[in-house]
């Protein structure tokens, strides 16, 4: 720091001064060989103090040891220099000695160099005036000019070693990519922040950013594009704040923002949807228009956490829940806590409701794009609840992952949907269930599966088991295993959600699947955003070139099925054919469906749905 900069230049200097000062008094009572012991004695002194406080300033910087090491050859120098004062030097020896040292000093442009040779100059002042050649001034000098130049060599590495360790420190509070401020600084500002907010009696925002689908423009168009695609992100979240608050990047694609002196919370959530419809903004990549969403959660001092950690936490559960409902952004509520007493009182609830069999299907169709024909049905589970209502499936579905209750709503569903299945008139139709990453890793959930089968009385080939990539890249080796005793069943394997996990085509390529399907977010913004445009049409392409079904999930549109069936997608299940339907209603539909004709499509037509 400058500061220490300072007392290091006015210790030099001081020590220069007294000691020289010291000598030039005492030198006509010491004699020729004490002299030098003297002089010695003094200079490793010296060296001994000041080196001391720089290697202090440099370790207190963290300055890298190679800084260290010419500072040590400095007091190398000066210690030299002491020996070789004896009385007895000829002339011409310390005169070739000395002049390259005081041209050198001379040379150096140092107010630390001018502060050490001014305080020499001035020590030896009377020596000066006592001999011109005596071996006492000869010794001063050399001891002078010397020092000057191992004080403007420390100096330089001083300067260097306290620039270097503001750089690191830098480094070591931001991120490379961006130049936003990482997780550690972050959380020094916030606990700073709450400081300051408990004592001014005023609130503190935390959001959590957690960009959606990020991964998969990033393996589409390079890394080098995700790393453009960041860095404009960041200049965009730094736009739309205040300068007093504060954004981070935590990791990946999460980022966080802290706002300071906050009025309610509703301005908190304004500041979240500024936030939201920036990041929306289309980004030109590659000449192609990405659009990107993002979820935000969002958590407040006092009210939702008094500790960093807790605000943290709290906001990351809200941003899992805005992810998981798709809407944008959401406040922490205790409810969503898994450690909260409602949200106990919840699992407790669907424990219940899972032992006692009041979970109830609705199933959405899967039609052939080609001949409107229905090929099979999806099993999507609901939870009536008798004092809540319908609980979300978003909720429920994670909050039994993560308490374990997962398998036995899995075993629920796999029961009732091939009982109701079996019992409709809908000629030979798949019916798919959903299994999770717990059903993967249970080395006994083929014999169960066959064995539910069985019971059942249904042909393997009708039941379709839909798996995410996340849950297979959990274990791939063990979900692949699974996949293939599966397989080899007859039971049919679909890979859900494509284009939103973490696996590779290598992967694609080695799992035992029948089918890909498109994750909703692409099939909705194909025909907006060219990029996801040309994702779902490498999707079908690749599906088709390893032989597999693909079919499209969230049709919404008739230009979104025409667009589909013009690139070849086999199937597709969306609002635009059907909502999801208790077992009754789905009958009814597939009857006026199949009445109906379902298609008159030709080129100039759009499709028309039964009524």
């Amino acid at each position: 720091m400058p500061g220490d900069l300072d007392r290091a230049i006015f210790r030099i200097a001081a020590f220069t001064f007294w000691s020289l000062s010291s000598l030039a008094i005492l030198s006509d009572y010491l004699g020729p060989d004490l002299h030098v012991n003297y002089v010695g004695a003094w200079a490793v002194a010296i060296w001994a103090d000041v080196g001391g406080l720089v290697c202090w300033i440099l370790a207190k910087r963290r300055a890298p040891l190679t800084l260290m090491l010419p500072l040590a050859l400095s007091g190398v120098l000066m210690i030299t220099a002491a020996v070789f004062f004896t009385g007895g030097v000829h002339s011409h020896l310390w005169v070739l000695y000395v002049v390259p040292v005081i041209f050198t000093a001379a040379m150096l442009e140092s107010r630390f160099t001018a502060a050490v040779v001014g305080s020499a100059l001035l020590a030896g002042a009377t020596p000066l005036l006592m001999s011109w050649n005596g071996p006492y001034f000869r010794s001063l000098l050399i001891l002078a000019a010397v020092m000057a130049l191992c004080a403007h060599v420390e100096t330089r590495l001083l300067r260097v070693a306290i620039d270097e360790g503001e750089r690191s420190e830098y480094r070591a509070l931001h991120d490379d990519l961006t130049g936003l401020p990482n997780r550690t600084f972050f959380y020094r500002r916030v606990r700073v922040a709450i400081t300051a907010a408990e004592a001014a009696r005023s609130e503190v925002a935390v959001l959590i950013i957690d960009l959606d689908r990020f991964k998969e423009v990033n393996d589409t168009l390079g890394h080098q594009s995700g790393d453009l695609l960041l860095q404009d992100l960041a200049k965009r979240l730094r736009r739309v704040l205040r300068t007093s608050d504060l954004v981070s990047r935590l990791g990946g694609d999460e980022f966080a923002v802290l706002l300071t002196d906050v009025a309610t919370g509703a301005a908190a959530e304004s500041v979240a949807q500024q936030l939201l419809l920036t990041l929306q903004e289309p980004l030109k990549l590659r000449g192609l228009g990405i659009n990107l969403k993002a979820s935000i959660g969002l958590a407040l001092y006092p009210l939702d956490g008094r500790d960093v950690d807790s605000l943290m936490q709290r906001a990351d559960i809200a941003m899992y829940r805005a992810k998981a409902e798709q809407r944008g952004y959401s406040h922490y509520a205790r409810n969503e806590d898994p450690y909260s007493a409602d949200r106990l009182a919840v699992i407790e609830d669907l424990r219940r409701a899972i032992d006692g069999d009041e979970l109830i299907l609705h199933y959405q169709p899967k039609v052939n794009l080609d001949t409107g024909r229905m090929v099979g049905v999806e099993a999507l589970v609901r939870w009536p609840d008798p004092r809540r209502g319908f609980i979300p499936p978003a909720e429920f579905i994670s909050l039994a992952e993560h308490t374990g209750l997962i398998r036995g709503l899995t075993r629920v569903v796999l029961r009732r949907a091939l009982r109701e299945i079996r019992e409709a008139p809908l000629q030979n139709a798949t019916v798919a269930v959903n299994i999770s990453v717990h059903d993967l890793l249970d080395p006994q959930f083929p014999a169960e599966i066959r064995q539910q089968l069985r019971a059942a009385g249904i042909p393997e080939d009708r039941l379709v088991l839909e798996v995410t990539e996340g849950a297979i890249m959990a274990d791939p080796g063990h979900a692949r295993l699974v996949l293939s005793e599966l397989h080899q069943t007859g039971v049919q394997v679909a890979l859900d959600d494509f284009g939103t996990g973490y696996s590779s085509l290598t992967h694609l390529r080695q799992l035992p699947v029948n089918e890909i399907k498109i994750d909703r977010s692409f099939v909705g913004q194909m025909l907006k955003a060219e990029s996801d445009g040309i994702i779902v049409e490498s999707i079908i392409g690749l599906a088709h070139n390893l032989g597999l079904r693909v079919v499209a999930e969230g049709v919404e549109t008739h230009e979104s099925w025409e667009r589909l069936a013009a690139l070849g997608c086999d199937a597709a299940q969306g609002l635009l054919i059907s909502p999801g339907l208790p077992i009754t209603a789905l009958i009814s539909w597939y009857e006026r469906w199949t009445a109906a004709g379902v298609v008159t499509r030709d080129r100039n037509e759009r499709l028309t749905r039964a009524s």
